[in-house]
């Protein structure tokens, strides 16, 4: 029997396959851009309007706070968004696009839309609408568990990505991390 037929294997392997293959697509079909990551907090900053907080970011994405300060000071240096003060509480900064941040949405929508359109083109429209439904009910089920929570970060370096894995545990405070060199070919592979 196929692994990817086999229901012993972990479903969190399956969605790591698509994942990694559906960011390495939008990385590619976006290539012309001047942003090699970080495309999805563009849009959820654009789609909040003008008070969305480096913490608000950390929520939607639902990763800590040292990586969102990593995901802000890239897209400032870039200059595809700005820090506004927030004159109601001081210690925190509103992100906003800048001009070159918004001109860059309408090709990562694009992307998303030719991306999921590809993903999904032999399907019928009543498997699309139970493929979403289930991903929504197997999210809530798992959300039921006590888990541990689980930080991954990829820095991408010329051929070579170093993947980043951290356990914090919930129970003891304690952090493991995991760090794994891949060369593009083992990537792709995969």
């Amino acid at each position: 029997m196929d692994w990817k037929e086999d229901q012993s294997v972990p479903l969190s392997l399956h969605f790591s396959f698509l994942a990694k293959k559906y960011v390495g697509a939008m990385t590619n079909t976006l290539s012309h851009i001047d942003l090699d990551r970080y495309f999805l907090a563009l849009l959820a900053i654009e789609q909040s309007g003008e008070t969305f907080t480096q913490q608000n970011l950390a929520d939607y994405f639902q990763i800590d706070k040292a990586s969102i300060v990593r995901v802000v000071g890239y897209l400032t240096e870039k200059g595809f968004i700005k820090r506004q003060v927030n004159t109601q509480d001081r210690r925190a900064n509103f992100l906003v696009l800048t001009d070159k941040g918004k001109a860059l949405v309408p090709d990562i929508r694009q992307s998303i839309r030719g991306l999921n359109e590809q993903a999904l083109r032999h399907l019928t429209s009543e498997q699309t609408q139970a493929f979403f439904a289930s991903l929504k009910i197997i999210q809530n089920n798992l959300a039921e568990i006590p888990a541990d929570e689980v930080l991954f970060r990829l820095e991408k370096t010329g051929k070579r990505s170093r993947r980043k894995t951290t356990l914090l545990s919930k129970h003891t405070g304690e952090r493991s991390s995991q760090s794994v060199t891949e060369t593009e070919s083992s990537q792709s592979s995969g």
